[in-house]
């Protein structure tokens, strides 16, 4: 068996480099990383307003709801309007009496509830309630 020493191979300054990468295709590389990175960010804080805007529109469906439950459950209808307020949360509750054509033992109503919340969302419900009057 035969042993043969080689000489060291010495790579020039000039020559083709054999292995690792180079500046431009690393600098390439982090800038496509920065590129994925930004647009992930992006998204998720997307989300996260969507995830806002959702809370504060179910928190105003709540409110008007339950004004309008209130109203439902009035015995006696008043004319008038009433505001709310929770957190950001601003609800205003009208209430206007129906002019009628000929006279019936009945009064109309409607009630419209306004939910605004920050920044610029709005929520409208509009009812119309019947009750019999009792004063005729």
């Amino acid at each position: 068996m035969r042993y043969c020493l080689s000489q060291p191979q010495v790579r020039s300054a000039s020559g083709p480099a054999e292995g690792g990468f180079s500046l431009l295709e690393v600098t390439v590389a982090l800038a496509i990383l920065g590129l994925t990175v930004v647009s992930l960010f992006q998204l998720f804080s997307m989300g996260m307003r969507g995830v806002k805007k959702s809370e504060y529109y179910s928190e105003a469906l709540i409110i008007a709801e339950s004004m309008l439950d209130e109203v439902y459950g009035m015995k006696d209808l008043e004319e008038g309007e009433r505001t709310f307020q929770y957190q950001e949360i601003v609800a205003t509750r009208t209430i206007i009496e129906i002019p009628q054509e000929e006279p019936t033992p009945f009064k109309e109503y409607e009630t419209k509830i306004r939910v605004r919340w920050p920044p610029g969302g709005l929520l409208t419900l509009q009812s119309t309630r019947v009750v019999f009057n009792e004063k005729r």
